[in-house]
């Protein structure tokens, strides 16, 4: 298992042997010659993870939010009859 960190973020990744080889090229301008840059031999995979503390707060934020605008706009609709 590897990580990746980026920003604030860490992300498991479960790395393997890709079974078929791909190759990249890269092409230069206008010309139709293209460039071997690289090869990719290996895959990874997000390892699902269970959501934090923080994306558990915003979700709960967001939820509590939507039914005050829906509480809001059943009133407003109400008042209108």
């Amino acid at each position: 298992m590897q990580k990746l960190k980026y920003g604030t973020k860490t992300v498991q990744l479960a790395v393997s042997p890709e079974t078929v080889q791909h190759e990249i090229y890269q092409s230069s301008g206008s010309s139709p010659d293209l460039t071997f840059k690289g090869a990719v031999t290996q895959i990874a995979t997000l390892k699902a993870s269970e959501p934090s503390s923080d994306d558990a707060a915003g979700t709960d934020a967001a939820l509590a939010n939507l039914r005050q605008s829906l509480a809001s706009f059943a009133q407003e609709k109400e008042a209108k009859k």
